[in-house]
């Protein structure tokens, strides 16, 4: 079986699946996955960080209130605290490359920051927050998307070898 290397991109849920299953590779395998992108990642289904609550009101899209709902039925029966549900709580060391977008009117900012306060002098970390950015500003008709969807580009291709 050929052992081809991968880079993972995901947004919202997907996002923090994305963190997830980076961690979980780190651990498994090694040097396989050769990092990722997350765009408004949401990295812990509980959503305890009291800033999510300041936010929130400005966050035209998400509520914890119903965000509620789908994070028990992301989360199955694992705890909320466990780390493929909420990554945040995983493992943040020696992680290959992570890029992070992120926007001010979005309650995932407030643990992207967590995030990024965690990762601070990791190599080949990169965040991006935009202000005044909504949920997954890159993949939305926004004037924003143009510069993170070039930065997402010049990364993936910057990290993955030429097939």
């Amino acid at each position: 079986e050929e052992r081809r290397p991968a880079y993972l991109v995901g947004d919202s849920a997907g996002g923090g699946l994305a963190l997830a299953a980076l961690q979980e590779a780190q651990r498994t395998d090694p040097g396989r996955v050769l990092g990722a992108t997350l765009i408004s990642p949401w990295l812990d289904l509980a959503m305890r960080n009291p800033e999510i609550a300041v936010i929130e009101p400005h966050d035209p899209w998400l509520s914890r209130s119903a965000l509620r709902v789908v994070a028990r039925a992301w989360a199955g029966g694992l705890s909320m605290d466990d780390p493929r549900v909420s990554p945040l709580l995983g493992r943040l060391d020696d992680l290959p490359p992570l890029q992070v977008f992120a926007g001010t009117r979005d309650i995932t900012v407030a643990d992207c920051r967590v995030l990024r306060d965690r990762m601070a002098g990791a190599p080949g970390f990169s965040y991006d927050e935009v202000q005044d950015a909504l949920h997954v500003y890159p993949l939305v008709p926004a004037p924003e998307r143009h510069a993170a969807r070039r930065a997402m580009v010049g990364r993936i291709r910057s990290v993955l070898p030429r097939a």
